[in-house]
C-alpha cells in the first residue's frame, strides 16, 4: 500500500505539476494602473496597420480585452521604416507623436471623448505620456508605454509598465 502511494505521488510530481508560464499571446497590449491590470489580446479585425504614403504616415494598433475594454495606440509621422531602434516619443526635434486610448465598451456615453465623458481615458505624447518603440522586425512591433491618461472631465490614472507586441500590416496610402 505504501509503495502504491509513493508511486502515485511520484507520478503526480513528475507529470502533474507544470510550472511553465503560460505562453505570451501573439498580439497583446498590457497596461497596469494604480488599481488594476489590463490585458488586450483580441484582434477586432481592423487597424493593426502602418499606412505610409506621400501624404500619410500613421501607425495604429487596436486590441480588445476579455472584459470589453478597447485599447488603441496611434502614432503619427513615425517614419517607422527609416528609424533606428529603440526610439521614444516625445523626442526633441521630432515631428512624430503618439496617443493611447482606453475605452470602456461596457458603459454608454453620449459622445466618446466628448466634454462630459468621465469613462474613457486618453494620453498624448505631447503631454507626459512616453511611448517607446523597441523593435520592428518582420512585421512584429514591440514597445512600451508609460504615463498619465485622463478623461475629458479630468479624472486621471497613470499607466505603469505598459508594453505591447503587435503584428503590423504595411499598407501604401495616399
Amino acid at each position: 500500500m505504501k509503495l502504491k502511494c509513493v508511486l502515485i505521488l511520484l507520478i503526480f510530481i513528475v507529470f502533474g505539476c507544470d510550472d511553465k508560464e503560460s505562453p505570451e499571446p501573439e498580439n497583446f497590449i498590457s497596461i497596469t494602473t494604480e488599481d488594476r491590470s489590463y490585458l488586450f489580446t483580441q484582434d477586432i479585425g481592423v487597424f493593426n496597420v502602418y499606412i505610409i504614403g506621400s501624404n500619410q504616415d500613421q501607425l495604429s494598433m487596436v486590441l480588445k480585452s476579455e472584459n470589453n475594454f478597447l485599447c488603441e495606440i496611434h502614432i503619427q509621422q513615425s517614419n517607422l521604416l527609416q528609424r533606428d531602434f529603440p526610439f521614444s516619443l516625445p523626442s526633441a526635434g521630432d515631428y512624430a507623436y503618439g496617443e493611447i486610448q482606453i475605452i470602456n465598451l461596457n458603459i454608454d456615453v453620449d459622445s466618446t471623448f466628448g466634454a462630459d465623458d468621465d469613462v474613457n481615458f486618453v494620453g498624448i505624447s505631447f503631454e507626459d505620456l512616453e511611448i517607446t518603440i523597441l523593435s520592428f522586425d518582420d512585421g512584429l512591433l514591440r514597445g512600451r508605454v508609460n504615463g498619465p491618461v485622463t478623461t475629458k472631465t479630468g479624472r486621471e490614472m497613470s499607466i505603469e509598465n505598459g508594453e505591447f507586441k503587435v503584428h503590423i500590416e504595411i499598407e501604401e496610402g495616399a
